[in-house]
């Protein structure tokens, strides 16, 4: 399972309702599309943007809250072992800074920015009926996520992200494809691009929490 953030992320897409700062700065945007897209690795995100400064002289940073609906767990206990479907409603909050490293194109001022969470970091007392026990396997099945990107405007400059001001937000509700389980688990990757990986079916929500007719997966 990918471990790249122990965290849990969610939300992304097309079309996008863009957050005014009342200056005439231009508006970092999630890229449509795909603006964000969501696969299987535990439960990883990553995310096109466009128009994002430097970040070495202006940081910024993608962050996403992140609502697990749906979790399947295996736990084990010192004798046995149980299958429960876990707390849903578990919330996490996981968040990457924009590096150098992962503008793609610095004319047009383009980042590829990806978050992730491995579920077994949330613990017995999430996952399992019993908080004693030891979680052995979680598959997420459903999640919503928002995400949005920020612009770091803190004062310190060890910590420039501890307050930050957003630029632009996407939501997605996203669900497992059908036919995966502990039986058949999907094959994880640590490229969205790359050829088998397992993508969820995503669709955009508006800020009413409404399916939009966008798609959030990858085009």
């Amino acid at each position: 399972m990918s471990k790249r953030v122990a965290l849990i992320g969610l939300v992304a897409g097309v079309g996008l309702a863009t957050l005014g700062t009342g200056t005439a700065e231009a508006q970092w945007s999630f890229l449509q599309p795909p603006g964000m897209w969501w696969y299987w690795g535990s439960v990883d995100g990553c995310a096109s943007i466009t128009k994002v400064p430097n970040p070495t002289t202006n940081p910024a940073l993608l962050r996403c809250d992140i609502q697990l609906t749906r979790i399947e767990t295996l736990c084990y206990n010192p004798n046995n072992h149980d299958v429960t479907p876990g707390v849903a409603g578990a919330r996490v909050l996981v968040s990457s800074a924009i590096k150098p490293s992962d503008i793609t194109d610095k004319k047009k001022g383009k980042a590829d920015v990806c978050v992730g969470v491995d579920e077994l970091s949330l613990g017995a007392e999430t996952l399992c009926v019993n908080r004693n026990w030891i979680p052995k396997l979680a598959l997420t099945q459903e999640f919503v996520a928002t995400c949005t990107t920020e612009k770091c405007t803190g004062t310190d400059p060890l910590n420039p992200c501890a307050t930050t001001v957003v630029k632009d937000t996407k939501r997605c509700a996203c669900t497992l494809p059908s036919g995966y389980s502990f039986d058949n688990m999907p094959t994880p990757c640590s490229d969205p691009k790359g050829i088998g990986c397992v993508p969820y079916d995503c669709v955009e929500l508006d800020i009413f929490g409404n399916p939009t007719a966008n798609s959030c997966q990858l085009q």
